[in-house]
């Protein structure tokens, strides 16, 4: 389903067998122990640059790698994690993953302004599967919608999945879960795109507009080859 909801795969070839390894540094991990015993996760990645549309930093790919990483830790290492059924119990629960743009905020969330923590970031997963949870409504920002369209309004049920399961993943709309697929979705293309012979580039004009490397950057001048593009199925 993953490929559907991206509109397809790069030219790559792909199969399912397809792995991907995640490697980073988290610039900050947080723990909390709350009250009644449960441990809490918040990851904050610190920027630089110029800040760019809140979408954009709802839907980061960078925080959800950094998700997926604590979530799926690599196993049959002297500290990889567990395998399973007990990799899915064990999942951290990631209660916040946010940007904070040091340059231009003193704080993540500054009293009075709509500050890098109110866009921050819901779990990919809950309990150990899918965050089929509702949408954390925080100052300024309301609802799902004002941050993510899942752009399936008007989607035809791609040839690749069945009518029941398809009417049980719109069914998801209104909760965390097509967020998170998407997210997941999108990390996947990358991984594919990165192997791919071609790509034809689509930047928004979101990227156009804050990319730092115009005169470098293939996409930006109308040419060839990202490792992601945008679409709409």
């Amino acid at each position: 389903i993953m490929g559907a909801l991206v509109g397809g795969w790069p030219e790559t070839g792909m199969g399912d067998d397809l792995t991907i390894r995640l490697t980073g540094r988290i610039d900050r991990l947080e723990h909390r122990l709350t009250a009644d015993g449960k441990s809490q996760v918040r990851l904050i990645d610190y920027k630089t640059g110029q800040v760019p549309d809140k979408s954009l930093q709802f839907s980061d790919l960078q925080l959800v790698c950094y998700q997926l990483g604590l979530a799926f830790p690599e196993t049959g290492r002297p500290h990889g994690g567990p395998d399973g059924s007990a990799r899915n119990t064990r999942m951290p629960d990631i209660t916040q993953s946010a940007l904070f743009h040091v340059m231009h905020h003193s704080a993540p969330a500054p009293r009075g302004t709509q500050g890098d923590e109110a866009y921050h970031q819901q779990a990919l997963f809950s309990n150990g599967s899918l965050n089929t949870g509702g949408f954390v409504r925080r100052a300024y920002v309301t609802s799902l919608g004002s941050v993510f369209q899942d752009g399936l309004d008007d989607a035809e049920k791609p040839q690749e999945v069945g009518g029941e399961h398809w009417l049980q993943f719109l069914g998801l709309r209104s909760t965390m879960a097509v967020w998170s697929l998407t997210m997941i979705s999108r990390v996947f293309y990358a991984a594919a795109a990165s192997r791919a012979v071609r790509i034809t580039a689509r930047p928004t004009a979101e990227h156009v507009g804050y990319c730092r490397c115009k005169d470098v950057c293939p996409a930006c001048a109308g040419e060839l080859n990202t490792v992601f593009e945008r679409r709409t199925a």
